[in-house]
């Protein structure tokens, strides 16, 4: 399944991507969008059960801050970006109530929170962080999407 999951998102982006533009030229098809949505949604929190690949050296020591920096953090940034891109599935589809607020919040929240301790590990020299930088191409852009939605 590993290898899979970046070939999925791949292939919702891109359903995500015809989706726009068959909205912005009049045709628009709702149920391509709320799949794409929908797809890349349960592809993110799929994707927090991913190893990373990191080949320590045999004589090195991985400390609480490398469990926290290069494991638990990404899982919750995978998690939340998962929760938020459903609650922006739940506003395209104008259910008409306001449920998905409280998914934008707690996704939203976490993602900043997350983000806050990474760079803390950052400053303190936890080594290997690099690894966890694609949970961020997926991470901010969906925060964006959450403040463009909450603020407008």
């Amino acid at each position: 399944m590993n290898k899979v999951l970046p070939y999925l998102e791949r292939v919702f982006l891109a359903t995500l991507l015809v989706a726009f533009v068959l909205q912005l030229t009049g045709s628009e098809l709702p149920i391509l969008m709320s799949l794409s949505i929908a797809g890349l949604g349960v592809t993110f929190f799929l994707s927090a059960y991913r190893p990373l690949n990191i080949e320590p050296t045999e004589d090195e020591q991985m400390g609480f801050n490398e469990l926290l920096g290069l494991s638990i953090v990404p899982k919750v940034l995978w998690i939340s970006t998962a929760v938020a891109t459903i609650g922006i599935l739940l506003f395209s589809l104008q259910l008409g109530n306001d449920g998905y607020l409280r998914m934008l919040y707690i996704g939203g929240s976490t993602i900043i929170i997350a983000s806050v301790i990474m760079l803390i590990l950052k400053a303190m020299g936890t080594k290997y962080l690099n690894a966890t930088f694609p949970v961020y191409f997926r991470a901010l852009p969906t925060l964006l999407v959450i403040a463009y939605i909450l603020i407008g």
